[in-house]
């Protein structure tokens, strides 16, 4: 399979894209709360917690990034990418707990074995032509486009500013629409 034109390498965040962490962790925080009510990246001003106890919550369970599920369209979403370039590679932050890299890592071989991971608190380092970084944190996806070549997407979910395409389902059709327009022209016209 040959790169669609401006494409060499996409890179996919695991959490809140591929893997639906916030809903497997809600009910650490005895929580009736759904994703749907978490309007803030910032999960704990969504909780009403500080982020330590956040923090320490996620800590003493087992297996916070690697036991819950895979979204229903994650695997859409990867075959979606490969049509652009067959380069796919999880790039997500592995925090501040060594044992949430060795959960990401162990998510990645049980659903995604033939894609490759990275590990970084500084996505923005791959921001290199031809490097898409696809993300749901906003922060990730300014700083990419910021620091250099490479063009961010920010992927749709409920806690940031592409929300709206996530409720109406449609954020698989947004990040298509995006690769098409960086593929053809290098850039996005489309507000992202």
């Amino acid at each position: 399979m040959q790169n669609k034109n401006n494409i060499q390498l996409i890179l996919l965040d695991i959490d809140g894209v591929v893997y639906d962490f916030v809903n497997y962790i809600l009910p650490l925080f005895d929580s009736s709360k759904t994703d749907k009510d978490i309007l803030n990246y910032k999960m704990s001003d969504s909780l009403g917690c500080s982020s330590v106890e956040f923090w320490q919550k996620i800590d003493a369970v087992d297996g916070a990034f690697s036991n819950g599920s895979v979204y229903d369209w994650s695997q859409d979403l990867i075959k979606l990418c490969k049509n652009f370039c067959p380069n796919i590679m999880f790039c997500s932050n592995p925090g501040n707990n060594p044992k949430h890299w060795a959960e990401k890592a162990k998510f990645v071989k049980q659903y995604f074995p033939d894609t490759a991971l990275t590990l970084t608190q500084n996505k923005y380092f791959y921001s290199l032509p031809g490097v898409i970084l696809i993300d749901d944190f906003e922060k990730n996806c300014d700083a990419f486009d910021s620091y250099g070549q490479g063009k961010a997407v920010l992927f749709p979910q409920y806690w940031n500013r592409n929300r709206e395409f996530r409720k109406d389902n449609k954020q698989l059709e947004y990040v298509e629409c995006l690769l098409e327009d960086i593929s053809i022209n290098g850039t996005t016209i489309f507000k992202k």
